[in-house]
């Protein structure tokens, strides 16, 4: 219970937090570009109570919704395929006798260096080489939403770094194991291989979740650039849109930008985003480790 009091204070806070930013940044933002008409002076106070009078009936709540439920259908690919991944290449880089293979600490630590930004980049401009001399059309699109091909290109920029942190972790964690003085017994009494690695990866199973949890965290705070790289209209792009001007001209900015009710929706929701994903990493990680409930 008390969880769940202080998820619901931070969901708010982050909420609160949103707006008054945005009211404050309006007059910083007409000062910077002359062509604009600084806003008049707001009650903040005010216009939060006001916000949130009109919360249930404002249209933009369920266009945040969908927007969330976008952003999941990327997230929640792209956690599982590094879930898997970095598990298994955690596993083939440690060997029985607990030393850590020759090539997973380079691979590693390119995978680590395989930031959105930078892996976006490389697949925005392969995919211009080959719309410009390729022998026809990218297989793939680049931009746009659809429940298609729009798909893979922004999750898999996602989820890319992910698999090389788990796989880090997963591998020192499984090398302490297997040097431990009950594996070494086991083995040495004979017992199956899988046997052994399977009670090792019992005991490695909690840190590994808390890890997916951090990987997705970062996955979260990686929305905004990699939906506003590839047009998938979902939380990190509506955060973008509101908080980056469309243009760099002195023209008016696109609709909504420094919009208070969409900057303290977006906020709110990825926090609690996050909150969720904390408490299914932490009630999962004590199911597997009985130890971390004491």
């Amino acid at each position: 219970m008390i969880w769940l009091v202080r998820a619901m204070l931070l969901i708010v806070a982050a909420h609160a937090a949103g707006f008054v930013f945005t009211v404050a940044a309006a007059p910083a933002h007409a000062a910077l570009r002359p062509t604009l008409v600084a806003p008049p002076p707001v009650d903040v106070l005010a216009a939060y109570g006001e916000h949130l009078r009109t919360l249930p009936t404002d249209p933009r709540v369920p266009a945040a919704l969908a927007a969330m439920g976008r952003s999941l259908a990327l997230l929640g690919p792209a956690l599982l395929g590094a879930t898997v991944f970095g598990s298994w290449l955690a596993g083939r880089a440690v060997r029985p006798d607990g030393r850590i293979a020759a090539w997973a600490a380079p691979t590693m630590a390119l995978g680590l260096a395989c930031s959105a930004v930078f892996t976006g980049s490389l697949i925005v401009s392969g995919w211009f080489v080959w719309a410009i001399w390729g022998p026809g059309e990218p297989p793939l699109p680049l931009r746009g939403f659809g429940w298609d091909l729009h798909l893979v290109l922004p999750t898999l920029v996602l989820g890319l770094r992910a698999p090389a942190q788990l796989a880090q972790l997963g591998a020192t964690l499984l090398a302490r194991e297997a040097q431990a003085p009950f594996v070494i017994a086991a083995r040495s009494r004979g017992m199956p291989e899988w046997r052994v690695r399977r009670h090792v990866a019992r005991m490695v199973a909690a840190p590994l979740v808390m890890a997916v949890a951090s990987a997705a965290h970062l996955m979260l705070a990686e929305l905004v650039i990699v939906e506003a790289m590839f047009a998938w209209p979902g939380l990190g792009a509506m955060l973008a849109d509101a908080l980056a001007p469309a243009r760099l001209s002195d023209a008016p900015p696109a609709a909504g930008y420094l919009a208070p009710p969409v900057v303290a929706l977006a906020a709110a929701l990825l926090v609690a985003l996050g909150l969720v994903i904390d408490g299914l990493a932490a009630l999962l990680a004590r199911c597997l480790d009985p130890r971390m409930a004491r």
